[in-house]
């Protein structure tokens, strides 16, 4: 008889998770109002929401983000991003409010109850910027028909690498489970949206983890918004690819497991990203 490994074990609830994350996804992506999903039928009359970290037990959570769209504004609560592209990665946090003047009691009854008397609204409050990378391709020059990063250069961009895991080392230790949960929206979807959705899904997986969601410049408008959504996306590999390669050594260093997951047809940007 085969012995089931640790490796096994976890293997495998992790592909439960992700089932369960799919089905979130499709909740959140039909719906037109951004409002706290149905609840799943496994956690009905259960108490999935126990052991959540004492410093997630909060209405209005924070979720991290990295961006590569264009700022549009920004004023005392947050940063407004569009749809245009930027050359420089923005690492930074978003909070999402669930509900009105909502307790984290009620909010953890209400999500285990099949059918409630009113919909619990989300809502981004705020939305702040921590670090700013630099431009890429960074500033070289030629050594010996070699392109050399300038040391100036480097040493910036890997500055800007240890503030976004410093932050994300900080928030690793006060979770229970040292999972990261990184998310990539698909097409027609704005930056709020994306905060929304994973919201929902790191809500609805008993908020373990780190979460984090990568949003590209998709939610182009007009006749041709969504070929403009799908150049957006190519544009996006190189950055996602940067950001997996920035978080995955990091999160194995510290013994943590990388969850990546993905929506519509814009899983390309994940297989291309990863290849």
């Amino acid at each position: 008889m085969n012995e089931i490994t640790p490796f096994c074990k976890k293997t495998r609830f992790f592909q439960r998770k992700i089932i369960l994350i799919s089905q979130l996804l499709i909740l959140t992506a039909c719906s037109s109002a951004h409002i706290l999903v149905d609840t799943p039928n496994l956690y009905v009359n259960s108490n999935p929401f126990q052991d959540v970290a004492e410093g997630f037990e909060t209405t209005s959570p924070e979720l991290f983000f990295v961006t590569d769209r264009q700022v549009e504004g920004i004023d005392s609560t947050r940063h407004y991003y569009g749809t245009d592209r930027s050359s420089s990665i923005a690492f930074g946090t978003a909070k999402v409010q669930f509900g009105q003047n909502l307790s984290w009691d009620a909010l953890a009854a209400a999500s285990v109850t099949q059918s409630l008397d009113h919909s619990i609204i989300l809502n981004v409050t705020e939305v702040n910027e921590i670090v700013r990378f630099p431009e890429v391709p960074l500033p070289f020059r030629v050594e010996n028909g070699k392109a050399v990063i300038l040391p100036e250069s480097s040493a910036a961009y890997g500055t800007a690498i240890r503030s976004m895991q410093s932050h994300l080392q900080e928030r690793l230790g006060a979770s229970k489970q040292k999972d990261i949960l990184l998310y990539v929206h698909g097409v027609n979807t704005e930056f709020n949206d994306a905060a929304l959705n994973l919201a929902d899904v790191w809500h609805f997986t008993r908020r373990h983890g780190i979460p984090i969601f990568y949003s590209w410049p998709a939610a182009n408008k007009g006749m041709f918004g969504y070929f403009k959504d799908r150049e957006s996306g190519e544009f996006s590999i190189y950055h996602v690819k940067e950001t997996i390669r920035m978080m995955v050594p990091w999160a194995y260093l510290n013994s943590s497991w990388p969850v990546f997951v993905s929506e519509s047809c814009h899983r390309l940007i994940w297989v291309r990203a990863i290849g």
